[in-house]
């Protein structure tokens, strides 16, 4: 049978490829190793800031304190000016700086206004945000500490004051990830982001590799036809790629403990059809773009953005429409709102049927250009030439 020949053509391949072995066996079960652990617990601690305390008060060593003992920051160095510590902000040294005007305790102690002025790193989205609300809720509390006091005198309950001073008051609820952990929105996206690209570019360049080096016409003729040929030389990767996804999945819910409600068969099912889907969009690219070079930068700048378009890392209703008509050709997009309906819901969205059947009409790709790959292969006109031709 073509197909058994063609995969039996592609493993002794694959087997003399040892480079391919191990971007094919080895990235995907680093990346997921690496994804699991990396994070940790998923939680941010001791982030390194600055202070310059112009003070040098009772309170300002108090209000030092009371930052460098929160979970999320640590206070790493003291500066005795703004441009020192900038300096240090810019160079990566620290991610915030407090500042302490002088008279900021007699201020607080007389119960006048008094403004302590904090930077942060913005640049770094996640980091920045992490050091503003955490100095914004000490700063807060700080703030009510005289009212505190006086009312104390006065023999008035702590909880009567803080009522009083801030007498409306949000409940924090973060859905689907109480414990606000980091793992649990970037190791499985991230990991999924990635396999797209590596399939891909692993789809282009077995295919290019066969065409460009002379033996587009000996693969084309071990499948008999040209689905046949496709087939036969995808099916070892599919079980390749399948084999480490699996084994991914289990160390991102066992190892990282990333939390997922639904049922993880369904999430490993959608994970196959990523796969497959990802192979027939890089078999289609080659198609249209017959040299390999131009494929896989293409396929490498589009795969570069799959953590945007697929809107983990940035709301896709944000975008600009035709950003947004790009993310729907790329099948991980379609991929995270399954898992996403799957992992924090327990259930499969209203939506759910539309994205399953673009994910599946992603593998038929492969049928709208058998006929030019075919001529592509016949031509012999892409096949790289030597100074002997």
């Amino acid at each position: 049978m073509g197909i058994a020949r063609c995969f039996r053509r592609e493993i002794g391949r694959l087997y003399a490829n040892k480079a391919l072995l191990i971007a094919t066996f080895g990235v995907p079960l680093f990346s997921a190793l690496f994804l699991a652990t990396l994070f940790g617990n998923g939680e941010m601690a001791d982030i390194p800031i600055g202070v310059i305390d112009n003070d040098f008060s009772h309170t300002s060593r108090s209000i030092i304190r009371t930052i460098d003992s929160s979970a999320e920051l640590s206070v790493a160095h003291r500066f005795d000016s703004p441009e020192e510590a900038l300096d240090a902000i810019r160079r990566g040294e620290i991610f915030g700086l407090v500042v302490v005007p002088r008279g900021c305790g007699e201020d607080i102690a007389s119960g006048r206004a008094c403004t302590l002025p904090y930077y942060f790193h913005y640049a770094y989205l996640s980091i920045g945000a992490t050091v503003e609300s955490t100095l914004n809720t000490i700063l807060t509390s700080i703030s009510f500490t005289p009212a505190i006091s006086t009312a104390s005198a006065l023999g008035i309950s702590r909880g009567v004051v803080e009522s009083a001073l801030t007498p409306l008051n949000g409940n924090v609820i973060p859905l689907f990830n109480p414990t606000l952990s980091y793992s649990t929105y970037l190791s499985i996206p991230f990991y999924f982001i990635m396999l797209q690209i590596i399939v891909m570019l692993t789809a282009i360049y077995t295919l290019g590799s066969d065409i460009e080096g002379r033996q587009g016409k000996e693969w084309l003729g071990s499948g008999s036809t040209i689905m046949g040929a496709l087939i036969g030389k995808s099916l070892p990767y599919f079980l390749i790629f399948g084999t480490t996804t699996m084994v991914a999945l289990w160390l991102l819910r066992e190892v990282s403990s990333t939390p997922f409600l639904g049922p993880t068969i369904n999430l490993a099912l959608y994970a196959l059809l990523l796969i497959v889907a990802s192979w027939s969009l890089g078999l289609f690219v080659y198609a249209l773009f017959p040299r390999m070079s131009l494929s896989i930068s293409f396929i490498s700048m589009l795969g570069s953005l799959g953590a945007t378009l697929c809107g983990v890392t940035f709301p896709l209703a944000s975008l600009d429409s035709p950003f947004r008509l790009l993310a729907e050709l790329l099948p991980i997009r379609h991929f995270t709102l399954l898992m996403e309906g799957l992992a924090f819901e327990e259930r499969l969205s209203h939506n759910h049927p539309w994205h399953l059947l673009i994910l599946i009409l992603f593998i038929l790709l492969p049928l709208l250009t058998a006929r030019r790959l075919r001529r592509i292969v016949t031509s012999r006109q892409y096949e790289k030439r030597t100074l002997l031709d």
